[in-house]
């Protein structure tokens, strides 16, 4: 019976199809691995991507609501309808925008689950370009994920029919959860989970992948078998960490995101000038949850808003403060315009422009309607430190000033979440924090002793440039609370933040969270200094990303390391002109349509490249 059985379940294809199992195979019903698809899915260990076909149905937006409190963003291969069943977004038009405003991500299964191969053209390309009119409005990325039902094999040439509506991506499984035949023969949906983990952890050792289910299953429909049966998984894939992804690790195709008169490009007299850009920053100024494309030219700060609502792009970059950061107060120095930032200093909800000048932390105030004059918020007093001050060129022996693996590594962060951003920052004996009042910082005091620090030993030594330059402070275990993070001689270093305030690494260690990133590569500028840490899957956890030859490679946090980088986009490598300095110093990464996740823009030639994370 269970060579029967696995033979049904491999005509199913993973999608339900009416079929009777006798009491005798309810004992042989397992899920199971899809030989050949780590090929075509190179997901590394613990790293995973839930996906559910069929649906909505009536439990569908409870299951959107589950997997966005955990911070998981699946994906779900919707239907119109289905003959003689109460599923589809005919019946349930409202699911979509559930999905979407839940960080979820629409695909196609086709109109009325209909492909057969032998069927002509026609029939297949009427259910695909159907449904994607269905489900357009609702797709917040560049992606177009699409799956056959049934996993029938064929279904790869849809992209070359004439008359297709989109090129997509086809999305099949590595884990068949198989979690319609449990359903059709009574079996718990927490059984069928445990079944599911046992595959995962133990017989296939961890290995990431695809895990196919059902938001839809004609055998348990009308219930919440599938809610059950999520909430029963997370739990259990989360306490031996895993990491939840998209259904590919990868940015979407680069597209040229600022149309107007060539902004941010060469041609507008950004290219050949390393004080502008080098300012090229991604910042949510308008505080509509999308970021907007900011760069430093003569006059001041530009700003090009990110299109409103579902649409995709730059506006035409506009002034957004012209009163300083201008060539004519002397931010055409380098070393003052790369440490140009935006994040709130006073708490006010709104960003403030920052930067360090030769006098200390410059500072222009968002009030609204516009920002007031820039006013020095560091710390000085006539008694303290012979009057100069905190972080102006002349503090420790003028280090801040002349010293590259002192000033780039000047950070605005809330580092005690008090809501006001900080000023952090890495010298020669450790990490410093300059805690803002709101209306200015508090002396810089020496906060973390215990690493990132110049050490005799090259195994700890923070004291090179490709070490001390990529000192940066994200949250990468989504607690809420900024980590120090850098790029050391054996990989990425982590020194986790203690949670409270005012002694935030205190007695704290630093450890190594991945030996990737240590190949001689990154002791080269034009890579090291593209080290960034964003939260690519939304879930909370920054991870690691940067530029190497080969173009972007990014690992994944599960809060307790970084999993296996992957490459991220073949797009960004040095053939295509990426190892000029003018153009990977640009590399930022931010969510730039708003669905939760950070995607990556650069500074080409030609203007902004975005790649959308899926």
């Amino acid at each position: 019976m269970k060579k029967v059985f696995f033979n049904m379940m491999a005509a199913a294809g993973g999608c339900a199809l009416p079929l009777f199992i006798s009491s005798t195979a309810v004992a042989q019903i397992a899920p199971f691995w899809v030989d050949g698809s780590e090929n075509v899915y190179n997901f590394p260990d613990k790293v995973v991507s839930l996906t559910f076909d069929d649906g909505p149905d009536a439990y569908s937006e409870q299951l959107y609501q589950y997997l966005n409190s955990q911070k998981i963003s699946g994906t779900f291969f919707v239907i119109g309808h289905k003959d003689g069943r109460n599923v589809g977004v005919t019946h349930y038009p409202a699911a979509l925008t559930a999905l979407a405003n839940n960080r979820q991500r629409v695909a196609n299964h086709t109109f009325a689950h209909f492909y057969d191969g032998l069927q002509n053209n026609t029939d297949v390309l009427s259910g695909i370009n159907n449904l994607q009119n269905y489900i357009d409005p609702y797709v917040r990325n560049r992606w177009y994920f699409i799956r056959a039902p049934h996993n029938v094999p064929g279904i790869a040439n849809y992209n070359s029919m004439p008359g297709i509506t989109r090129q997509y991506r086809d999305i099949e499984t590595n884990y068949d959860s198989v979690d319609w035949a449990y359903a059709a023969n009574g079996v718990s949906p927490q059984q069928a989970m445990n079944d599911l983990v046992n595959l995962i952890t133990v017989q296939k050792n961890n290995h990431g992948g695809i895990i196919q289910m059902h938001d839809a299953n004609e055998f348990s429909e009308g219930t919440n078998y599938t809610l059950q049966a999520v909430q029963h998984l997370v739990p259990l894939l989360k306490q031996q960490g895993f990491v939840f992804a998209g259904p590919v690790l990868e940015f979407s195709p680069l597209d040229l995101f600022t149309a107007y008169n060539g902004d941010y490009s060469d041609v507008d007299g950004v290219g050949t000038n390393a004080s502008y850009y080098n300012t090229f920053r991604l910042a949510d100024i308008n505080k509509d949850g999308k970021m907007d494309a900011l760069m430093r030219k003569s006059n001041g700060i530009y700003v090009a808003y990110g299109f409103p609502g579902t649409q995709f792009g730059f506006a035409q970059k506009q002034v957004l403060y012209s009163g300083n950061f201008t060539d004519a107060t002397g931010w055409n120095n380098t070393k003052y315009s790369a440490s140009i930032q935006y994040g709130d200093v006073n708490g006010d909800g709104r960003i403030d422009i920052v930067g360090k000048g030769p006098n200390g932390i410059m500072v222009a105030i968002n009030n609204g309607n516009g920002f007031n004059n820039v006013v020095n918020m560091s710390y000085q007093l006539s008694s303290y430190n012979n009057g100069i001050a905190d972080f102006a060129d002349a503090d420790s022996g003028g280090s801040w000033g002349n010293d590259e693996r002192w000033y780039s590594t000047i950070k605005l962060v809330d580092i005690n979440k008090d809501g006001k951003a900080d000023i952090c920052a890495r010298s020669s004996q450790g990490i410093w924090i300059a805690y803002s009042t709101g209306t200015g910082f508090q002396k810089k005091k020496l906060a973390f002793t215990q690493n990132f620090f110049d050490h005799a030993d090259d195994n700890w030594n923070w004291g090179v440039a490709d070490r001390a330059t990529t000192v940066q402070f994200a949250d990468v275990n989504g607690d809420g609370w900024a980590d120090v993070v850098g790029h050391g001689k054996w990989g990425i270093m982590v020194a986790l933040n203690t949670k409270v305030a005012g002694a935030e690494f205190n007695g704290v260690n630093a450890s190594w969270w991945t030996t990737d990133f240590s190949s001689y590569d990154w002791t080269q500028p034009q890579y090291y200094k593209s080290i960034h840490f964003a939260d690519l899957n939304g879930d909370g956890m920054a991870d690691v990303i940067g530029r190497g030859h080969e173009g972007v490679w990014a690992a994944l946090s599960n809060g307790t390391s970084f999993t296996q980088a992957r490459l991220w986009s073949a797009e960004f490598n040095d053939q295509y002109g990426w190892s000029d300095v003018k153009y990977n110093s640009s590399l930022q990464y931010g969510d730039i349509n708003g669905d939760g996740r950070a995607d990556v823009a650069g500074r080409s030639a030609n203007g902004v490249k975005v790649g959308i994370a899926p």
